[in-house]
């Protein structure tokens, strides 16, 4: 039987294909712990000359343009489109699902169109790397994007066992942020799925389903293990690990411990 081929193999095949076919570079933006492919990182983001030139002028609209609209539209359409920046090049945007939840955006493009032409807002001297830009079709391209769409669709359905590597990829990324922030007062369940990129309720349920615990608990158990321990090594006030465990109110925090402990934080130092 012929072994199936890694995800990241897979990709860079279709995506190597799509640029081929159209002469344009290709972008890939996760918002969920993809495998790693850190050997072509370079090649997957907006680094050409043409784009840091750009962005010179106007970081602000680049993050906005495929950071924010290019996300809310794929999650909303569901589909491949093509969007013009402010730059005056054509790209589309290939929307990536895993159970119904967007885990990055592939962009092909950074070409021109015939209908495209560099803004007059832009610096002289950007001209030579607009001109540079391959000039595609806008209807190859969307044809293009949708076949790149429907080919990853193929591969992922044929292989639901990626789903679990995602899921479980998916739960140790918000350990590890949880792990990094829980000592910040202000940090919560929304937190770590705002930070992995996720919706609150799809994360909850994910982490729920897999660990048997909440966000909420896995943060409050978190914070009462190092407060365990700074109790237990440490001659700190319990104000000041309350502090240091993420809990503003000490009160608070001695009724969190005696709920997880049994009683209270100076009681469990003398153990």
């Amino acid at each position: 039987m012929k072994e199936t081929a890694p995800f990241e193999e897979v990709l860079d095949e279709i995506l190597d294909h799509a640029s081929h076919i159209t002469g344009a570079s290709v972008c890939l933006y996760r918002y969920d712990p993809l495998p790693r492919m850190e050997e072509h990182e370079i090649r997957r983001f907006h680094y050409s000359p043409w784009c840091r030139r750009v962005m010179n002028e106007n970081r602000d609209a680049c993050t906005r343009l495929d950071v924010v609209d290019a996300r809310e539209r794929a999650r909303r359409t569901g589909e491949c489109f093509l969007k013009t920046c402010h730059g005056g090049v054509t790209e589309a945007v290939i929307p990536l699902f895993r159970e119904d939840e967007l885990i990055a955006l592939i962009f092909l493009g950074q070409c021109r169109t015939p209908q495209d032409q560099m803004p007059d807002t832009l610096p002289d001297d950007a001209q030579p790397l607009y001109d540079a830009l391959p000039v595609t079709d806008a209807d190859r391209l969307l044809r293009t994007a949708q076949l790149v769409m429907i080919a990853l669709r193929a591969y992922t359905d044929a292989h639901p066992e990626m789903a679990t590597a995602y899921l479980r990829s998916y739960v140790s990324e918000a350990k590890r942020c949880i792990a990094a922030f829980c000592t910040d007062p202000s940090f919560t369940a929304g937190r770590v799925a705002e930070t992995l990129g996720l919706s609150h309720e799809y994360l909850a349920r994910i982490y729920r389903d897999r660990t048997g615990t909440t966000l909420t608990d896995a943060i409050r158990e978190r914070r009462m293990t190092r407060a365990a321990l700074l109790l237990k090594n440490t001659d700190l006030p319990v104000s000041q690990v309350a502090s240091l465990c993420g809990f503003e109110d000490p009160g608070y925090f001695t009724r969190v411990f005696r709920k997880t402990y049994g009683m209270t934080p100076g009681a469990y130092r003398k153990t």
